[in-house]
């Protein structure tokens, strides 16, 4: 490898790495490899991806220690980083057809994959004890190759998903006080995602409507939409998986207790997710 770069949207720091038997801590924001790291014993100490999905949402990039690399021909580049136990992620964004092999202390192969996309990708590997393991990068024929990628937590993206209102429209008879509908949907939602905005279009506070609860049929969690806005738009903490199964329960104000009311509110639920491989 003859350019490396951990990128952090931070200030230069100097780089300060404590190496220890058990554990290695990496302190430094910014890292800049020195040759040789064609082998493991001169493996280059990296940080692991520790960003979480409200550290996404809030527009923090600072934990995700994306590394660059570029691979001269028949160049094979080595890395060490400390993991946690539990289900890990390597994902990549560029780098078409290189190979990347982890491996864990003992330099058995834990896991392999081959990325041959320009699109965001993620492979997830098992890591089965805390502590070191080595990635080995190299480009798949031999050939020139950049490539870049970061390992421990997953990438995300954001999606959203719409549902209408089942039967088009919505009816509370006059003095009727609450009205519960089920809406479900069979849009294609990525596994894992979780709800960050939940909100309804097609209802008007002169509607007569004072608020809405949402619950998520499979988890039972609850959220409380007020009326003006309708809108909830900090539940990414509280891991409402967003799945296709909703009550909707809407709640009428006083000032319109004998009206007939109709409305056709449509749920919109925004959400993360973490990129898994194709």
């Amino acid at each position: 490898m003859k350019k490396f770069l951990l990128k952090k949207s931070v200030a230069f720091f100097s780089v300060v790495v404590l190496c220890l038997s058990i554990h290695i801590d990496c302190y430094a924001f910014n890292l800049k490899e020195s040759e040789p790291n064609d082998s493991y014993e001169s493996a280059t100490v990296i940080s692991a991806n520790t960003q979480t999905m409200k550290e996404y949402c809030a527009g923090n990039s600072q934990n995700i220690n994306w590394v660059d690399g570029y691979l001269s021909r028949e160049d094979v580049d080595w890395y060490i980083v400390y993991l946690d136990s539990g289900n890990k992620y390597l994902s990549c964004t560029n780098g078409c057809n290189v190979n990347y092999e982890i491996f864990d202390s003992s330099l058995n192969n834990v896991a392999g994959f081959n990325h041959n996309t320009t699109k965001k990708q993620s492979y997830t590997f098992n890591a089965t004890y805390s502590g070191n393991y080595y990635i080995r990068v190299e480009e798949a024929y031999g050939e020139i190759e950049s490539y870049n990628f970061t390992i421990g937590n997953p990438i995300y993206d954001l999606g959203r998903v719409k549902i209408n209102c089942p039967g088009g429209t919505a009816t509370m008879r006059s003095r009727q006080s609450t009205l519960t509908l089920t809406y479900n949907s069979d849009a294609s939602i990525p596994a894992g995602a979780v709800a960050t905005r939940i909100s309804t279009s097609g209802v008007r506070s002169g509607q007569g409507i004072e608020t809405i609860n949402v619950t998520n049929i499979t988890s039972g969690k609850s959220v409380l939409l007020s009326k003006y806005i309708y809108e909830n738009r900090n539940t990414v903490s509280m891991d409402i998986p967003c799945d296709l199964g909703w009550t909707l329960t809407f709640e009428r104000d006083s000032f319109h207790a004998s009206s007939e009311l109709s409305f056709s509110p449509t749920l919109v639920v925004d959400y993360i997710y973490p990129i898994e491989a194709q």
